[in-house]
């Protein structure tokens, strides 16, 4: 009988890279498996914010409910600045146009400086702050502490400012000439009501008595003393008649008599 012996047939080795491709059929990859899930999170947080910017775009959610004025007013009234505050203020904090708003509250006539802060979720708070006037600015404006010309009118019976006037709007200049002239008359028992500067650069003061002085553009604190001079010794006893005193000479000055 014979017997026929079968060699055991021992299974096929794979090579390495078809061991790797089969594992990869088998088992999706770690990388892949993270990239899905930060694309699925992005997807999440875009979804949320859009959301919430869908829900601060809206004027309708959490609209500006409350509003708070605050600073020493004394000139401008709270019923001007609400005017303006409510043509920004039917909406939310979100879509507040704060930077217009602030520039439409500075252009009123006093108000020198305005800041908003957001109190979240629905409260504004304005902060205001008034010029002080220190001084008219020709017939129509008035002069700050600062220098800065502004818009502005003083109650009826307020006459204890100095009119100041440049035509190239020099407003701290004139100021600091203003009391350099104070200075420069300390010796002259007359109250300095105006000082004004003309567009060549001439110098005219006038006393409260009603005498103008013509200083000119050059020299101006030597022909004051002059000026003070003179007073002293024989204007101050005839100033009910003099006008004018002009200074604009080298030598001496001119009197134009009432």
């Amino acid at each position: 009988m014979l017997i026929h012996q079968y060699k055991r047939k021992h299974p096929r080795k794979l090579s390495l890279i078809q061991r790797i491709d089969f594992a990869k059929l088998l088992n999706p990859s770690t990388q892949l498996i993270r990239r899905i899930r930060w694309i699925a999170t992005l997807m999440v947080i875009l979804g949320a914010v859009l959301w919430f910017r869908n829900l601060f775009v809206n004027p309708a959610h959490w609209p500006i409910d409350e509003i708070s004025i605050q600073g020493n007013l004394n000139y401008v009234t709270e019923s001007t600045l609400r005017e303006v505050i409510h043509r920004y203020s039917q909406t939310n904090l979100y879509q507040l146009d704060d930077v217009n708003l602030e520039n439409e509250l500075e252009a009123l006539a006093w108000v020198k400086d305005v800041k908003l802060r957001k109190s979240w979720p629905s409260s504004l708070i304005i902060y205001v702050e008034e010029h002080k006037a220190v001084a008219y600015w020709g017939e129509q404006q008035l002069l700050d502490q600062y220098g800065e010309v502004f818009d502005g009118k003083l109650p009826e019976g307020r006459a204890d400012f100095p009119q100041l006037y440049s035509p190239e709007n020099k407003g701290r200049e004139m100021g600091e000439r203003y009391l350099q002239v104070l200075r420069w008359l300390k010796e002259v028992p007359l109250q300095l009501v105006s000082l004004q500067e003309d567009a060549r650069g001439s110098w005219v003061i006038s006393f409260d008595e009603g005498l103008l002085v013509k200083i000119g553009v050059h020299d101006q604190e030597k022909r004051l003393r002059r000026f003070v001079a003179a007073y002293q010794v024989f204007l101050s006893k005839q100033l009910d008649k003099i006008n004018v005193v002009d200074l604009r000479y080298t030598n001496g000055f001119a009197v134009e008599w009432k």
